[in-house]
């Protein structure tokens, strides 16, 4: 399912959860599937990935990850480095007017370290995307085990 939230008008997402920071009445993005990594109970850092799209015709630039359930929640890439796989932070990213922007395992995610609660496969966790133009994004992911067989909808609607 593919969420547009128009920021102004984006206050609450869940029960419980603060309302978005929404100054920024131009500033839309869309998320689809937005999903974090089970991980058994004995570790404490795992990861989310999600899929971005900005129908807008200005970039939008995240510059940093909120989410209650981790200590540190950072934006990284994964990328092949002398035939060595290797995480690095990234400070920001940026969608281009009309461009989508994939997170997803081997390539860029968002990083959940120190995790404060045990998570589970189902569990529905808010992620808060911070953006340049001032207000933050909410979106909700669910927890996946990623052990099993993940099935994916490849019908698109165009």
């Amino acid at each position: 399912m593919l969420y547009y939230l128009r920021l102004l008008s984006f206050y609450v997402l869940i029960a419980n959860f603060p309302p978005a920071i929404a100054q920024d009445q131009e500033t839309t993005l869309a998320i689809e599937n937005a999903y974090i990594r089970a991980i058994p109970p004995s570790l404490t850092t795992t990861a989310a990935y999600l899929s971005l799209y900005n129908p807008g015709d200005k970039p939008v630039t995240i510059r940093g990850i909120h989410c209650d359930v981790a200590a540190t929640a950072e934006l990284h890439e994964s990328a092949m480095d002398q035939g060595v796989m290797k995480m690095r932070p990234v400070p920001e990213l940026t969608i281009a007017a009309g461009a989508k922007l994939e997170l997803a395992p081997g390539g860029l995610h968002i990083m959940l370290s120190g995790l404060k609660q045990e998570i589970k496969a189902g569990d529905k966790i808010a992620l808060g995307l911070n953006l340049s133009s001032g207000p933050a994004i909410i979106t909700i992911a669910t927890v996946r085990d990623m052990r099993m067989k993940v099935e994916h909808d490849h019908q698109h609607h165009h």
